[in-house]
């Protein structure tokens, strides 16, 4: 179906249209996925919180709700055998909802930017600990991972500068050829 041009004397106008109208439905959906983000007027919907709530949880009862939380989310190992070893283990998605319960307890989260979080910082964080690629990480490495996976919105280093510092530079001398 062809589009009708509004000004029959100026064919470019349905292209004009047309795009415009994609345009306005690109925006659409960016207002609404930043609606969607905004959290009490922050419009980074407390994404930028998540460090802070990592160092402010750091006490022995935040390390019992850590461990509490991952209780729930472990799974038995297996030896080489096949046997259940006594040994708990984190896999991979266990331990996304885990992460995700623990970021809902301690910072106050839309739901797209605790989404948006975890779409961008989970996977660099878990190859990290998942070294050998088992798709599961040993029971003692859960919380450093969490918390390795918090801090990912940590503010760059700051690089000092010194000013007085001497850069080895050569000065070139006049050639007396």
């Amino acid at each position: 179906m062809e589009v009708q041009n509004p000004d029959p004397f100026d064919s470019s106008l349905a292209d004009v249209d047309r795009i415009t109208k994609r345009y306005e439905e690109q925006d659409a959906k960016k207002e609404l996925a930043q609606k969607a983000m905004t959290l009490d007027g922050d419009p980074r919907g407390g994404i930028d919180n998540i460090y802070a709530a990592s160092i402010k949880h750091s006490t022995p009862d935040d390390d019992q709700f850590m461990k509490d939380v991952f209780e729930t989310f472990f799974t038995g190992a297996k030896g080489s055998d096949g046997v259940p070893n006594g040994e708990k283990i984190l896999t991979k998605w266990n331990a996304q909802l885990a992460s995700e319960e623990i970021l809902r307890n301690w910072v106050s989260l839309s739901e797209a930017a605790l989404q948006k979080f975890i779409k961008d910082n989970f996977s660099q964080k878990w190859e990290t600990y998942d070294t050998y690629q088992n798709g599961h990480i040993d029971e003692s490495d859960a919380k450093p991972f969490v918390r390795d996976l918090f801090s990912s919105m940590a503010p760059p280093p700051k690089v000092e500068v010194n000013p007085y510092e001497v850069k080895n530079t050569v000065i070139a001398s006049p050639s007396t050829e």
